[in-house]
């Protein structure tokens, strides 16, 4: 798959996901030329944000409610893309939004790179 994706997107972040969803995300994030970070819970994930600033965050419909809160909250700060993963995930569905998300991503750091 390839995607034309430049490298200003540099993290996704995924949050409590599971091996086989990180591996779908690990390799469109490999082709993309994105890092990935993982964490296993909301707390983690929201510290983590805040040095990280990844452009896109990957959570599973297993979190809390209260943890999605608090994560989409840093994302909305950040500018962060979500993706919400649906229980029965179709793997080249989360591969193309995940591309799709990290492409809006990185034309919104290049059109504030240009503006600055």
């Amino acid at each position: 798959m390839k995607s034309g994706l430049r490298r200003a997107c540099s993290v996704a972040l995924l949050v409590g996901v599971d091996d086989r969803v990180a591996a779908i995300c690990a390799a469109a994030a490999m082709e993309a030329g994105i890092a990935i970070r993982r964490v296993a819970h909301g707390p983690a994930a929201c510290r983590m944000m805040q040095d990280a600033r990844p452009s896109v965050v990957v959570l599973p419909p297993t979190l809390w409610r209260d943890e999605r809160d608090a994560i989409t909250a840093v994302c909305r700060e950040i500018g962060a893309h979500v993706i919400d993963v649906p229980r029965d995930v179709v793997p080249a569905w989360l591969a193309l939004v995940f591309v799709r998300a990290a492409n809006r991503a990185t034309e919104a750091q290049s059109l504030l790179a240009g503006a600055g």
